[in-house]
């Protein structure tokens, strides 16, 4: 591979490299999904305009954005639907491709034609079946994910113990402590 951004070509012999693949298309999808055109293209234009934004500007735009794209929070909405991880879990891909088919034709792009940012692009011998399948079981490991995120949050009461360390900190108005680091 040289370093003039070329892809590493995956069959489904490359099942660690797949794995990375299939998990940056969810979070590709998840993140950025109105970016994309149909065949899974970055929208040069509208990405130019959005870097020069400031974050909050950004985040208006991406929300009027996604409004306009009415799959852009499919995945956002499935991953905190709040699903226990007890059946999270035990989820098949027969379980989770009818909830992410509306994007499926997307993800299949951005399988093959590399422009996710990680180094891989899909064989055109892989068939379809198997990319779905990746996508799906990557779909899966988010979804544990932010189920177990609401488990442990579910779990019980939680404290925070606070130590007052006089070289971090600094009196203000001789009333109060504020952290300066």
């Amino acid at each position: 591979m040289n370093m003039i951004d070329e892809k590493v070509e995956i069959t489904e012999a490359n099942i660690d490299e797949m794995s990375q693949l299939a998990e940056e298309v969810v979070n590709e999808l998840l993140l950025y999904y109105q970016c994309y055109d149909a065949d899974g293209r970055i929208i040069i234009e509208k990405y130019r305009e959005w870097e020069s934004m400031r974050p909050r500007d950004f985040l208006r735009k991406m929300e009027v954005t996604s409004k306009e794209e009415p799959n852009a929070g499919l995945l956002f909405n499935l991953f905190r639907r709040g699903d226990d991880f007890r059946y999270v879990r035990r989820y098949t891909k027969e379980d989770i491709i009818p909830w992410v088919e509306p994007i499926i034709p997307k993800a299949l792009q951005l399988f093959r034609n590399g422009e996710v940012s990680i180094d891989f692009v899909v064989a055109k011998s892989v068939p379809d079946d198997y990319l779905i399948a990746a996508f799906a079981r990557a779909v899966r490991t988010m979804m544990m994910f932010y189920a177990g995120q609401k488990w442990q949050r579910d779990s019980g009461a939680r404290y925070l113990l606070l130590l007052e360390d006089p070289n971090c900190h600094e009196r203000m108005n001789g009333e109060g402590y504020i952290l300066t680091m």
